[in-house]
């Protein structure tokens, strides 16, 4: 499969977690956001951040609790691992750093 063909499958896997916990009129409003912006980014819109190095990886380490969270699956888990180790990569040369976040992905380095 080609990378358009699997990110068109994990958006369709968002969208079907997401139809599934529909609830409420508020459900549907924050669902509608979260398609327009399935939307924009399938149309190739990009958003860009500039941060330090210690704060990215804080972001990346409070990614991969969520991915390790219980209420946290399906395509959102997966978007979420994606993008952290893609995070991680930006490390590259640094071999103590992308050593210690890939062990948030472990759960034997717990304490």
């Amino acid at each position: 499969m080609d990378t358009a063909g699997a990110h068109d499958l994990l958006a369709a896997k968002r969208m079907r977690d997401l139809l599934a916990a529909v609830s409420t009129v508020d459900d549907m409003v924050n669902i509608a956001a979260i398609t327009r912006l399935v939307a924009a980014e399938q149309a190739g819109q990009t958003r860009t951040i500039t941060v330090g190095p210690y704060t990215l990886f804080c972001i990346i380490s409070a990614m991969q609790l969520a991915v390790r969270h219980p209420g946290i699956s399906g395509a959102m888990n997966e978007t979420l691992a994606a993008v952290a180790r893609a995070l991680i990569d930006l490390f590259e040369g640094d071999g103590e750093v992308v050593g210690l976040l890939q062990r948030g992905f472990d759960p034997e380095h717990d304490r």
